[in-house]
């Protein structure tokens, strides 16, 4: 359990002992902004932003109860007493300003584009996960011995945000069997607004389906990197510096064929729009084919809803389908 999860919060009957003065209040910025009342009626409330400004007089209505909890910076946003759209909304921000990009809201996962890259992110992460996948095969993978200590917690904390989690999770229940022994097959949804970051989270999780389905059949093994080689690139020596992958060359060939097919799917089905350079004009359905034994042994992708439009009309500050240029 992570250390947020343990506080113990007061529930919402006791809340008005320890913050009676506080209330959130609507905010031309922020959507939403703490403030400390200063003089409540049955229908107003007189009150000012903790962010800086003058006394405001807003109606009751339009504001929102504060709870102690709402002050928490915690993983999973269902855990926060009194929930409304502006604790999330504020839980959301402060997380982001520290570059902590996802949130748990129970099992569905909140992602928030950095449009920057965020060191170790999605590098390190990946192989702390699949460790226990090694382990289960009875090879020799000790966090203790293999990673520095600010990252042991991570990988002993498989449930932390992050679009690995979910594939994992999706993956763990895809290899256990029901009460007949029968597996069932396991979906993820990615959906959101142009520009939010679907299409590379698809990337993200099928590299690790990839990925941990390889290292679990044997394809792929886990090993300590020699610190006397160098890294490949600058880039390179600020990721992952502590375990490496070996791959064998047939897995290596899928994962690259299923990976760089995207490749072609974008050149006819993305085009530049005002809000992404890089945008979806489709919706996919990507279908990863596993063997009795979890090895990747092929893929399917159907298309669907594609902006036939985009052909023959553009907006302006627009462009076509990146095939045309």
């Amino acid at each position: 359990m992570d250390d947020s999860a343990s506080i113990a919060v007061p529930r919402e009957d006791s809340t008005a002992t320890l913050a009676p003065n506080m209330v959130w209040v609507p905010h031309p910025r922020d959507v939403w902004s703490l403030a400390r009342v200063v003089v409540e009626s049955e229908e107003t409330v007189v009150a000012v932003p903790l962010t800086g400004g003058l006394e405001e007089e807003y109606p009751l209505s339009e504001t929102h109860s504060f709870d102690a909890s709402h002050l928490l910076d915690l993983d999973d946003i269902s855990k926060l007493n009194n929930l409304h759209e502006a604790p999330l909304l504020d839980l959301l921000r402060r997380r982001f300003n520290k570059d902590v990009i996802y949130t748990n809201v129970g099992d569905v996962l909140i992602s928030i584009n950095p449009y920057k890259r965020i060191p170790l992110l999605y590098d390190m992460d990946m192989h702390l996960l699949m460790g226990r996948y090694a382990t289960a095969r009875e090879e020799v993978y000790d966090v203790d011995t293999v990673l520095p200590s600010e990252q042991q917690t991570i990988a002993r904390n498989p449930e932390r945000p992050h679009v690995y989690t979910i594939a994992d999770r999706a993956f763990r229940s895809l290899t256990e069997k029901d009460d007949q022994g029968k597996t069932k097959n396991q979906s993820i949804v990615i959906s959101g607004e142009s520009g939010a970051g679907k299409t590379e989270a698809s990337k993200y999780v099928m590299r690790y389906l990839i990925s941990v389905s390889q290292v679990l059949t044997g394809e792929v093994k886990l090993k300590d990197k020699d610190p006397s080689k160098a890294p490949e690139s600058k880039e390179d020596s600020k990721i992952d510096k502590h375990v490496s992958m070996e791959k064998d060359e047939e897995a290596e060939l899928i994962e690259s064929m299923l990976i760089e097919s995207n490749v072609i799917l974008e050149a006819f089905g993305n085009a530049k729009t005002m809000r992404n350079d890089n945008s979806s004009r489709f919706g996919k359905y990507i279908r990863l084919l596993y063997s009795e034994d979890f090895r990747l042994i092929g893929a399917e992708t159907e298309h669907f809803l594609l902006e036939q439009s985009r052909l023959v009309q553009i907006e302006n500050g627009e462009r076509n389908y990146h095939i045309f240029y």
